[in-house]
């Protein structure tokens, strides 16, 4: 039995700068050098895009703790990409360095944007910084969200008694009650699957 229990109350992380609004999705590794870091999604508000209430900026935030309990924020790892997410770090130096898994993006919420998984070490945990990101995985080329949604459900018209209606998923029979609209009273009752 590993003991695993939730606690009570909440992670207490401390704010890193007011601009902050949402960290999220950390990442913890226990590293060679006897703390405990947590490496997650800190994002802010982008102030380039004014007005626009869901333009964020991502970045990765670092936090480090030896109990899981007091923990203490460093600043945010700083390289190349506009947006970084889902950074991890690596558990043990690699040539006397801390060694990052990266995930550069273009763009905070484009499905694509990305260039694959990238890999940089740096010399200060304390002020993380990678000079020199390689992509060792790069991404394949893939269709938008809203492609690969209409791909996934093509919808099709058909004619039946005089009326048209329409079934939004292909995977089911025509006619199936579950996936299929129609407005008029002919097909008010289309056939079950």
């Amino acid at each position: 039995m590993d003991r695993f229990e939730f606690w009570d109350y909440p992670v207490r992380l401390p704010d890193f700068e007011p601009q902050e609004t949402n960290v999220y999705d950390m990442r913890l590794v226990r590293h060679e050098d006897g703390w405990i870091y947590g490496t997650f999604c800190a994002e802010r508000h982008d102030d380039a895009r004014p007005g626009d209430l869901s333009a964020a900026i991502a970045r990765c935030g670092i936090a480090r703790t030896r109990d899981l309990v007091a923990w203490e924020r460093l600043p945010d790892l700083k390289t190349g990409s506009p947006h970084q997410r889902n950074c991890v770090l690596h558990p043990e130096f690699i040539n006397g360095k801390y060694a990052f898994y990266t995930r550069p993006m273009s763009d905070f919420a484009a499905t694509g944007t990305g260039d694959g998984i990238g890999w940089g070490l740096c010399d200060d945990i304390t002020h993380a910084a990678i000079e020199q990101e390689q992509i060792i995985d790069r991404a394949p080329t893939t269709p938008s969200r809203k492609a690969r949604t209409a791909s996934a459900r093509p919808r099709s018209r058909r004619r039946r008694a005089g009326c048209t209606w329409r079934t939004a998923c292909a995977t089911r029979p025509p006619g199936c009650a579950m996936c299929s609209t129609c407005s008029c009273a002919t097909c008010a009752t289309p056939p079950g699957c």
